[in-house]
């Protein structure tokens, strides 16, 4: 079954049995990354955990509506869960990193049984590129200008994972509308000021100091760049604050995405989990820093990297 189509059983819950087959490691993440925000109770398993996988599978215990994850299932002793998967009520992927034995009788079983979905590789620099883009920012309820998908493809080239890292953003940084124009994608795509400040953000949410400083090494740098970035992360640090404030006040995560500004799925899966490990309180550090690196940067003679480093080193600790 074409991904995008399988992605709506999923979504939908047409369908709780799926097995992902393909190349493309970015469609396979990624379908699980959606499959986890709508499932509850998750549980991940990969060959070493064959017995326990088992157990789970075979306990009344497990609600139905948990989502259970088979990874490498093709290094598993696939006739063992023969029986159980026909009866396991819960939603149900199975990953396959090769197809050694996909003709096998007891595969053939297997996948009469179950959605199958087609991670392939798209083709290098063909057109199912830009389809794949236009795909994706309509998974949000976003249009986009005609050519945004081309300008994307040509700044960022043909990786899926780094694709959806800037449709990502552009998304993030568009939350007020639902429509992204050319003028967007070339203000924050790739290698542009804004891009990278969005880049910083990220890196240092998941305390990637390494990664934080690597791009901050890309800017021109001069006082104004500074500050705009200093404005662009304290804007993002409060909000993800304040997702953890409403979190913490027993409001839904749908409320919280709506309240703040940010699409849905990416409050479910990418800034509140990130948020919750980070912690209100190292939150509120951050943005208080930000505060008075503002005015250090304001008045200070020498050279304003020193200051800026010091702030991504805290991250650190």
């Amino acid at each position: 079954m074409k991904y995008q189509n399988a992605l709506s059983l999923l979504r939908f819950k047409k369908s709780n049995k799926f097995i992902l087959l393909g190349d493309e490691p970015y469609l396979k993440e990624r379908f699980i990354e959606i499959s986890e925000s709508i499932y509850s109770d998750i549980r991940k398993y990969y060959p070493e955990d064959q017995r326990e996988a088992y157990d789970i599978m075979n306990s009344e215990s497990f609600f139905d509506d948990g989502l259970i994850i088979l990874y490498d299932f093709n290094k598993m002793k696939a006739e063992v869960f023969k029986d159980l998967i026909k009866l396991y009520n819960g939603c149900l992927i199975l990953v396959l990193s090769d197809l050694s034995n996909i003709k096998s009788r007891v595969m053939t079983d297997i996948l009469s049984k179950m959605t199958i979905v087609e991670c392939k590789k798209l083709r290098e620099y063909g057109s199912d590129y830009l389809i794949w883009i236009n795909s994706f920012i309509s998974e949000f309820g976003y249009t986009s200008e005609k050519g945004v998908d081309q300008l994307i493809f040509s700044r960022v080239g043909p990786s899926m994972f780094s694709l959806s890292n800037e449709i990502e953003k552009l998304i993030l940084i568009k939350s007020e509308e639902k429509y992204i124009t050319l003028k967007d994608a070339a203000d924050y795509i790739s290698f542009t000021s804004k891009g990278n400040a969005f880049e910083i953000f990220e890196s240092l949410l998941r305390k990637n100091v390494k990664k934080a400083l690597k791009t901050f090494n890309n800017y021109t740098r001069n006082k104004n760049t500074f500050v705009d970035i200093i404005g662009f992360l304290y804007v993002y640090f409060e909000k993800v604050y304040r997702m953890l404030l409403l979190k913490e006040e027993g409001m839904e995560e749908d409320d919280i995405a709506n309240i703040v500004g940010i699409p849905k799925f990416l409050v479910k899966t990418k800034y509140l989990p990130k948020a919750v490990l980070f912690g209100k309180n190292n939150i509120s550090n951050k943005i208080n820093f930000l505060c008075n690196l503002d005015i250090q940067m304001r008045l200070f003679k020498g050279d304003r990297r020193i200051l800026f480093e010091h702030f991504l080193y805290s991250f650190s600790k």
